[in-house]
């Protein structure tokens, strides 16, 4: 008998040497390799597997995907009139009585199915919550210009006529009769108008603080929180008017001043001589009799013992002051 396969017969692929032989054929008539009878069950696909809607998942026969291999990399020229019905017939899938081969072919013939290509296009909800999200964003924008544009007033407000400015710093001045937070005022008030009116009134501001630190100053009786005093408030005052000489120089004064009050008794050297320390880089332990003066300014006039030395503070008037061992002029 011939191994010529009829016409009519179905035809599969060699596995071995990639020819189309007869379904029922055991052995190839091309290449001479065993190639066996295909079983019922090796023929049996799921829908799914060939891309259809189903809730059930089988795996396709090996033999079948095989032959869907020998397919994909036959060279197109030698298959290009192929009848792909050769994959095994009128195939049944799990005896539901679907015809596979045809679908078969127009995957290969044609690409991806219409419901492959449906897969990849977005569904009606999707679009609608793309929609729904640039919405939401172009509202934000929107909202958060008009809130600019009526917070605008708030964050730059409208510059104050000068006609109807009232300068804050007298009224601060006779309210709490601190010169310095007048100063702070008036400094803010020539900054927001600069005209002569306002200028007036920070000079008169500034010579308020300075009477007010010489009075602390030169203050009887006096005492070192008196002197802290000053120092709080000349501090203050030359940041807030920081370019008006007068106050940089008191400033300055008021600084040396709490320094050399800072000096300390160390004891004494003899009966008659002090030991001292001035408070500065450097400073050395130095000794001084009655009559001496210290630091530029202190006129030692009694040393009494061991304990205690008198001097006066000839800067502020024979200020009398007593330093009593381990501290300082007060």
């Amino acid at each position: 008998m011939s191994d010529e396969p009829k016409k009519s017969e179905k035809e599969r692929i060699c596995p071995s040497c990639r020819m189309a032989i007869s379904v029922l054929a055991t052995k190839c008539r091309f290449c001479g390799e065993e190639v066996g009878k295909p079983k019922e069950e090796q023929r049996e696909l799921s829908i799914n597997d060939l891309g259809g809607e189903s809730i059930q998942h089988r795996a396709p026969s090996g033999s079948v995907m095989e032959a869907l291999e020998s397919f994909r990399v036959e060279d197109s020229g030698k298959d290009e009139g192929m009848d792909l019905d050769t994959l095994g017939g009128d195939m049944d899938v799990d005896g539901s009585g679907f015809n596979v081969s045809s679908d078969i072919s127009d995957a290969f013939k044609h690409g991806p199915s219409k419901t492959d290509k449906d897969k990849k296009k977005p569904s009606s909800s999707e679009r609608m919550i793309t929609v729904v999200k640039i919405a939401g964003v172009l509202v934000v924008i929107i909202v958060a210009a008009l809130n600019a544009h009526r917070l605008g007033p708030i964050v730059n407000p409208p510059p104050p006529d000068p006609k109807t400015f009232v300068n804050p710093a007298p009224g601060i001045y006779r309210s709490t009769g601190s010169a310095v937070q007048a100063l702070d005022a008036a400094v803010k008030a020539v900054d927001t108008i600069d005209d002569a009116g306002n200028r007036r009134i920070l000079e008169e501001m500034t010579q308020l603080v300075i009477v007010q630190i010489n009075e602390l100053l030169n203050a009887h009786p006096w005492n070192l929180q008196v002197l802290n005093e000053a120092s709080s408030i000349a501090a203050q005052a030359v940041r807030f008017h920081p370019t008006n000489a007068q106050i940089v120089a008191l400033n300055d004064e008021v600084v040396q001043e709490t320094r050399d009050y800072r000096l300390v008794y160390m004891g004494l050297e003899s009966d008659s001589r002090a030991k001292f320390k001035e408070n500065k880089k450097g400073a050395q332990i130095q000794t001084y009799a009655d009559g001496d003066l210290l630091a530029g300014r202190f006129r030692i006039t009694s040393i009494i013992g061991k304990r205690q030395v008198k001097m006066v503070d000839e800067k502020r008037g024979n200020r009398a002051l007593v330093c009593e061992l381990g501290f300082g002029p007060k």
